[in-house]
């Protein structure tokens, strides 16, 4: 037979397993993000680093006395891009192993890692794009060619825009929704 101070004791437990299990969850949810958002930090210096050779790139165009110049600047870059795309495809790919319990986070996560792959694909298509310059010859065919680049090289950046602009959109949400300020 129930009595009411059975009743209390049971309630009493309860409510101390339930406060616990509530607290638990939310010290799983801070160890996960803590372990998202160290991951994805290590993209900054390698997104970071490759704005900067971009703009050192397109400075060097602009320099370039001829044809020659370009071309070398291009595949130095093209090379350079292409280690940046394996370094963010190395970094995606840890993200996207990242175990995570919390559904939400989780569906962050994998947003972010499509976003990291695209970084990466578009990285690699102006690396291709930049070999593509290196064979450019001085005539009327290659002046073709340069003009096709030159769209090219404007489509590519306009999508690396785009894929930064929904990488930040992500990160913004998960910082909200982990507690960042």
């Amino acid at each position: 037979m129930i009595n009411e101070r059975n009743l209390y004791n049971v309630v009493g437990t309860v409510s101390i397993a339930l406060v616990s299990v509530i607290a638990n969850a939310g010290d799983i949810k801070v160890m996960e993000c803590n372990q998202l958002i160290g991951s994805i930090n290590e993209l900054e210096p390698v997104v970071a680093e490759f704005v900067n050779k971009s703009d050192q790139l397109g400075d060097g165009f602009k320099k370039a006395k001829d044809l020659d110049e370009i071309q070398q600047l291009a595949g130095e870059s093209a090379q350079e891009f292409n280690r940046f795309a394996g370094e963010l495809d190395s970094i995606t790919q840890d993200i996207k192993l990242i175990n995570l319990t919390d559904k939400q986070l989780n569906s962050l996560k994998n947003r972010y890692a499509q976003t990291g792959e695209d970084l990466s694909q578009g990285i690699r298509d102006m690396a291709q794009v930049l070999i593509s310059l290196t064979q450019v010859e001085v005539t009327q065919e290659g002046l073709e060619q340069l003009n096709t680049i030159e769209s090219d090289i404007d489509s590519i950046g306009e999508s690396l825009d785009s894929a930064g602009d929904a990488s930040d959109k992500i990160v913004d949400q998960i910082n909200s929704y982990c507690g960042a300020k």
